[in-house]
């Protein structure tokens, strides 16, 4: 194992911006942490790119040790002996995420294993939302296909298209900086017209009042929802 890589050094590291909160006098390890939302203590990404595959982890307790924002570059003899790898290997290409040394996550965990069953359950429901275009296959140019513990997450529809919404013609009133390229507008159906299973969807009958508002999308990516920008007030869709 190769120690104190730099993780901009890391094949999928992309360059951003640093917000003004990475600028305080932080010890790196407490970034770090808050960057998994205390959710693990170590974390491995393997990805197989033309043939290739590279691995890198970041460890918790090497970044505390080493105060500085250090991943462990995996060597091959490392990476095959991590689980699932001969199933990434046997694919063209593709990126697999391991969850190691659960502390947060598995808090108030019985043993049965119920607890992280839910919270994972909660992070298949933000996937399939976050990124429901392109498991849709409406990007085209970059469809993608998401499993959890080998389940394929199936794309949420948040705007219900299956039940031929109609176009709301209220966009207008909308103010927006760009004449040209305004907000589409959309009425869901009122929970009498939807089914068990499309309620379910939508959040439950509460998560179809809180979920109206605006979505704002960044490259196809919903990194916004279910707010008003205090430009309207929510309606409760049973009434």
């Amino acid at each position: 194992m190769n120690a104190g890589v730099d993780c901009r050094d890391a094949p999928w590291f992309a360059q951003s911006e640093r917000s003004p909160r990475e600028e305080r006098p932080r010890p790196v390890w407490a970034r770090a942490q808050d960057c998994v939302t205390f959710a693990m203590r170590s974390l491995t990404v393997v990805s197989k790119r033309d043939s290739e595959v590279a691995a890198c982890r970041w460890d918790l307790e090497f970044v505390r040790k080493t105060n500085d924002w250090l991943l462990l570059q995996l060597d091959q003899t490392e990476i095959e002996s991590l689980p699932c790898i001969a199933e990434l290997k046997a694919k063209s290409h593709g990126t697999m995420v391991l969850w190691t040394d659960l502390d947060r996550l598995a808090a108030g965990d019985r043993g049965d294993g119920a607890v992280v069953s839910a919270r994972m359950e909660s992070v298949r429901r933000h996937l399939a939302l976050v990124f429901h275009r392109y498991l849709a296959g409406e990007v085209s140019s970059a469809p993608i296909r998401i499993s959890i513990n080998r389940a394929e997450i199936a794309p949420v529809d948040p705007f219900l298209a299956s039940k031929e919404v109609k176009p709301e013609n209220s966009t207008r009133n909308v103010l927006y900086r760009r004449p040209t390229d305004p907000p589409d507008g959309l009425t869901l159906p009122h929970i009498s017209k939807l089914r068990a299973d499309e309620v379910a969807i939508a959040g439950g009958a509460e998560g179809l009042r809180r979920q109206q508002g605006f979505y704002v999308y960044r490259n196809y990516r919903l990194i916004v929802w279910g707010t008003g920008f205090r430009l309207m007030r929510r309606r409760n869709s049973q009434s």
